[in-house]
C-alpha cells in the first residue's frame, strides 16, 4: 500500500528556512580551538547574490585589463573562493575590491586553507548547485547571444539600406 502524501505546510517551510541559516562548526586546529563556520545548506537567495559579484568582477577586470577572470581555471578558482565567501564566517572577512580579493585567495590556497575549505568543509552537494545555477546562467546568455546573432543575419539578408543596417550593427552584413 502506497504511503499517503502529505502537502507541504508552513511549518515545514519554516523548519528548512532556520537550516538555511544557521552555521555548522568544523574543527580546524585543536591546539588553539580555533574553527571554521560555515552553513551546510546553502540560501539559494544568497547564491543569486554570488552570481551578481562573480559577473561584476568579470565586467570589473574586462574593463581594468586586470588579466585576471580570463581563463576557465582562475574562473572555477575564484568560482570557488566566493562560495568560501558567501558560505563561511569569512564573508565578513574577505574584502569587496577585486584586487584585494585575489590576494586573500591566493594566501588561503598557500597556506591549504582555500584547499580544505572546498573538499573537506563545505557540503559538496550544495558547492555543486551554485556550479550548477552559474553555469545555466551562462548557457542561458551564450543561448540568446546565439539567437540575437541569427536575427542579425536574418535582418542583413532582408534589410538592404545601409543606414539601417548599421543601426542594428550589422554593417552589410552577407
Amino acid at each position: 500500500m502506497a504511503k499517503r502524501q502529505k502537502p507541504i505546510n508552513l511549518k515545514d517551510i519554516e523548519k528548512q528556512f532556520k537550516q538555511v541559516n544557521t552555521f555548522d562548526t568544523y574543527p580546524l586546529n585543536d591546539k588553539d580551538n580555533s574553527v571554521i563556520k560555515y552553513n551546510s545548506v546553502f540560501d539559494h537567495q544568497i547564491v543569486e547574490d554570488l552570481k551578481n559579484e562573480l559577473f561584476e568582477k568579470i565586467k570589473y577586470s574586462q574593463e581594468k585589463k586586470l588579466g585576471f577572470l580570463e581563463s576557465d581555471h582562475e574562473f572555477f578558482n575564484y568560482m570557488y573562493f566566493l562560495i568560501i565567501k558567501y558560505f563561511t564566517h569569512f564573508k565578513d572577512i574577505i574584502a569587496e575590491d577585486l584586487e584585494t580579493q585575489i590576494i586573500q585567495m591566493e594566501k588561503m590556497v598557500s597556506i591549504g586553507l582555500y584547499e580544505l575549505i572546498i573538499k573537506d568543509v563545505l557540503p559538496q552537494e550544495e558547492v555543486q548547485m551554485v556550479f550548477d545555477v552559474v553555469l545555466d546562467t551562462i548557457e542561458s546568455v551564450e543561448k540568446l547571444d546565439a539567437i540575437e546573432e541569427q536575427h542579425k543575419l536574418n535582418l542583413a539578408t532582408e534589410v538592404k539600406s545601409p543606414v539601417i543596417q548599421k543601426r542594428v550593427g550589422i554593417n552589410g552584413a552577407v
